[in-house]
């Protein structure tokens, strides 16, 4: 692609989803890294509305078919819960 070449739309969204998870992982590196509580409180809080933002751009992308994804079933949100649960149990 040309410099000067403008982006479309699915392009720019597709960058936009990637620069929000890159976002998202920076937010939880400080996080984790953060011993001071109001720090901690403010990255917990950009954290949630970056995920937000990030939801918003996935959900227009698959709106216009552009990110293909299925809904779960109740079964399958049952055996991720699951396994959630069985994670945070073995720590």
């Amino acid at each position: 692609m040309q410099a000067n070449q403008a982006f479309d739309e699915k392009t720019m969204l597709e960058d936009l989803l990637n620069s929000q998870k890159q976002r998202m992982d920076a937010y939880c590196t400080l996080l984790w890294e953060s011993s001071c509580p109001q720090q901690r409180m403010m990255l917990s809080d950009l954290l949630i509305e970056a995920a937000e933002d990030q939801f918003a751009i996935f959900e227009l992308l698959r709106q216009k078919g552009w990110y293909p994804g299925k809904e779960a079933s109740e079964q399958e949100l049952q055996q991720a819960k699951q396994k959630a649960q069985q994670l945070k149990g073995s720590m």
